[in-house]
């Protein structure tokens, strides 16, 4: 089954559920997705790569957004076209970004416009790359603006069937140790991680997970996967200057899942010590 195929069942059978939260506390914007929507959203997006652009089954598509609506809808427009996504780590410098274009030989490359001042200097040496899609106000010379795919007619359903077996996603490890390593998932792959990981921690259709770590990373994906193959909904917090905007969002959005890591859970912690965030003027109950 094509892992993307979750978002069609829960646009029929939930459309107008709301599946995606958008919380930006430093501009006050709040932005949501129903999962008709969201589908819908998929649809725009992967019929312009598949008819415009002439990505298809089997192609590779390269993948580099901070965490938005964007960075989701681009990447299952990807995979239910039969693509293979390269979500693409945001630390990345030109090298990194070179050596995962010569492992992927990828058509085409989705990228927001922050990353732009990244992407340029070694442009020309991605050479498989036959559209550039740019995400956001900057758009750079010669390349297309995702709000041209945004905003596309047909909104037929793309979905392609694909074998289990069939390559989802090639994510690259930080390289830390030397270059990025590449790891293949496949739609069979993340559909088991979104059972286990729905068992393991009970995930309904009614919860809400809050997210702020970065989606191209395993953890966030991971955790998320669940989430989406319920028809719950999920909760991107796109600024993380103040901890306190983490407990404001998981407040507000009555958030019942939340990811911490370390720095973050101290980063809370040391502002509760501080007095800046008095956690009896939040209701945390969900």
């Amino acid at each position: 089954m094509n892992y993307a195929n979750y978002a069609c069942l829960h646009a029929c059978n939930l459309p107008e559920k709301i599946c995606l939260i958008e919380r930006t506390p430093a501009t006050g914007e709040r932005r949501t997705l129903t999962w008709k929507d969201f589908n819908q959203s998929i649809n725009r997006v992967a019929n312009y790569l598949n008819k415009e652009l002439g990505v298809k089954q089997g192609d590779y598509v390269m993948h580099l957004q901070n965490n938005s609506l964007e960075w989701l809808i681009s990447y299952y427009a990807i995979i239910k076209l039969g693509g293979v996504v390269v979500p693409l780590n945001f630390r990345f410098v030109g090298n990194d970004i070179k050596f995962a274009a010569e492992v992927s030989n990828p058509k085409a490359f989705i990228l927001g416009s922050e990353f732009l001042s990244v992407v340029e200097p070694v442009r020309e040496e991605l050479t498989t790359v036959k559209h550039f899609v740019c995400v956001g106000d900057k758009v750079g010379d010669g390349m297309l603006d995702y709000r041209e795919l945004a905003a596309y007619d047909d909104t037929s359903e793309a979905l392609v069937e694909v074998e289990d077996g069939a390559d989802l996603a090639m994510m690259f490890t930080s390289g830390t140790t030397g270059k990025p390593k590449p790891v293949l998932h496949t739609h069979y792959s993340l559909n088991n991680t979104s059972i286990g990981n729905g068992m393991s921690y009970f995930v309904e259709k009614n919860d809400n997970y809050l997210f702020f770590l970065p989606l191209y990373h395993s953890g966030t994906m991971f955790l998320w996967a669940p989430f989406y193959a319920t028809g719950a909904t999920g909760t991107i917090l796109r600024d993380l200057k103040d901890p306190k905007w983490i407990i404001e969002v998981l407040a507000e959005e009555r958030a019942t899942d939340v990811l911490f890591v370390v720095p973050i859970a101290v980063a809370i912690l040391n502002a509760i010590d501080k007095g800046d965030i008095k956690m009896e003027d939040y209701d945390l109950s969900a």
